[in-house]
């Protein structure tokens, strides 16, 4: 399988759990909620472009549709670490796309439960005639789960990302994004959150996609907190694909480390 537009499809479901941990709504530290994925990581990027590239390039009429499974590890800096289950589904048509994700069961030994679910929706707002140069914009909440992993209350955000295409499936992204924790509004904090991330992706071989990227966060009034997450992509069979990352926290007293493999499919 040569790595044209599948190529997002596959790659971008290992960043869900790249960052992920357990709910930032559960008493744990911050540096451990920094790494959780629904509060940080601006799931615009790889995850809404892959399952948009394979489609609305095209202006397709048909939908488009994308599922992904896994597992992912994360040891984190401040001690302990947590294993958890992240899954996604996308649909996709025309210029918009519904992705719904959650980091599905977590474990960290103390703490241990189910995750919010993550539900987004995103326009394309404009491409250019050689479509290389795309605006998208998107919105979304997570459902709150309760428990021990989950929260009690949702959390908004809405988020803008420009993408530059380079060739057919290599490129470049950059993200900007704007969080609202209703359970921090409730506690009388600043319920905002501030996420800016950019990206690289592009074939490493015939049939190996990898992807860079860097996400930096301001939680809720607190200081920046960056990211870095790398991986590659390879074809299983005929019609799925497996991704392997890595992320590793770059602040000092937050360096957790995430590693996650995942298996994806496109229909």
């Amino acid at each position: 399988m040569k790595p044209t537009n599948k190529f997002l499809v596959y790659v971008a479901a290992c960043i869900s759990a790249a960052t992920a941990a357990v709910g930032a709504d559960s008493g744990l530290s911050e540096s451990r909620m920094l790494r959780n994925q629904r509060d940080i990581q601006p799931s615009v990027t790889l995850p809404a472009l892959r399952v948009w590239a394979a489609n609305a390039d095209t202006e397709a009429p048909k939908w488009a549709f994308a599922f992904s499974a896994g597992g992912a590890y994360t040891d984190f800096d401040a001690g302990g670490d947590a294993w958890n289950t992240p899954l996604l589904f996308s649909a996709s048509r025309e210029a918009y796309t519904l992705t719904l994700e959650t980091d599905g069961y977590s474990d960290s030994g103390d703490i241990s439960g189910v995750n919010d679910v993550l539900v987004t929706v995103r326009k394309r707002l404009w491409m250019s005639d050689d479509k290389k140069h795309t605006w998208l914009f998107g919105g979304g909440a997570t459902i709150p789960v309760g428990g021990d992993a989950g929260s009690d209350r949702t959390k908004e955000r809405v988020t803008l990302t420009y993408k530059h295409a380079l060739s057919e499936n290599s490129g470049f992204s950059l993200t900007g994004s704007l969080r609202r924790s209703e359970q921090a509004a409730k506690d009388d904090l600043n319920p905002y959150t501030q996420v800016l991330a950019a990206q690289v992706y592009g074939p490493l071989s015939e049939k190996i996609g990898g992807f860079l990227q860097f996400v930096a966060a301001h939680p809720n009034g607190g200081d920046w907190s960056t990211t870095a997450i790398g991986g590659v992509e390879f074809p299983l069979t005929e019609t799925l694909g497996g991704t392997f990352s890595l992320a590793q926290g770059l602040k000092s007293g937050e360096k957790d480390t995430a590693i996650s493999f995942e298996v994806s499919m496109s229909w």
